[in-house]
């Protein structure tokens, strides 16, 4: 019976025990336009060493982060230092230098250093570094943000390396628009047929009128000249 106890007791207890990691998990994300930004990542702190070539030595592939793979998510198309960059999840790498460094993003978002394909690299490009806060963690943040665009910054140890983010927000904005017509010109369709079905084919020709003044398609016209 006791043993018993101590089997049953003992993962319980096991699960109530948290303690803080070495490098927390973090997330920060950014509306540009209609698309969102996330990027996942976990944050390694100095704790008094050298990081940028040294820790982290420079012409070299890292993960840039600690754990898993660091990520950056988007919800729709965008450009990110002037690549195209389709709607989905990426892992992280860069390689960094003295100067300038090289950032990567692979279509795997589970790689690591370990197991990293060059060919799935959907974006490679340089980024010139600089001078930047001296902060104890790993830090990515977001500023000057508008509608079209945004930048985000990796920040370490007095390092700061900007990546360019950019939207085709009218592009965008006007596609949503032709989709919404094109959506609201059916329903208004259907409505009407729904009314003349029911006997109310007036009342259906006034909602078919509506559809053709939104969209006059050949669904609209066909749909006017059944009623």
């Amino acid at each position: 019976l006791c043993l018993s106890v101590l089997f049953v007791a003992g993962p319980a207890l096991a699960q109530e025990l948290e303690l803080p990691v070495l490098s927390p998990s973090a997330t920060v994300s950014q509306q540009v336009g209609t698309v969102t930004v996330s990027v996942d990542y976990s944050s390694p702190g100095k704790r008094g060493r050298e990081i940028f070539g040294a820790l982290v030595p420079f012409d070299e592939l890292w993960r840039t982060g600690a754990n898993q793979a660091t990520t950056l998510t988007l919800t729709g198309d965008a450009t990110i230092g002037g690549k195209e960059v389709p709607e989905g999840t990426y892992s992280v790498f860069t390689i960094p230098g003295a100067d300038s460094w090289t950032v990567i993003l692979n279509t795997d978002p589970t790689a690591s250093t370990g197991r990293y394909e060059e060919n799935k690299d959907q974006a490679r490009f340089q980024v010139k570094s600089m001078t930047g806060e001296d902060r104890e963690r790993l830090t990515f943040v977001f500023r000057d943000t508008d509608e079209d665009s945004s930048v985000l910054d990796l920040e370490w140890a007095g390092v700061r390396v900007p990546v360019s983010i950019d939207v085709d927000t009218k592009g965008r904005g006007d596609k949503a628009i032709e989709l919404y017509v094109g959506r609201a010109s059916r329903s208004l369709t259907d409505a009407a047929r729904f009314k003349a079905e029911h006997g109310d084919v007036d009342g259906g020709l006034a909602l078919v009128e509506k559809a053709l003044a939104v969209d006059d398609s050949w669904f609209v016209m066909w749909a006017q000249a059944e009623l």
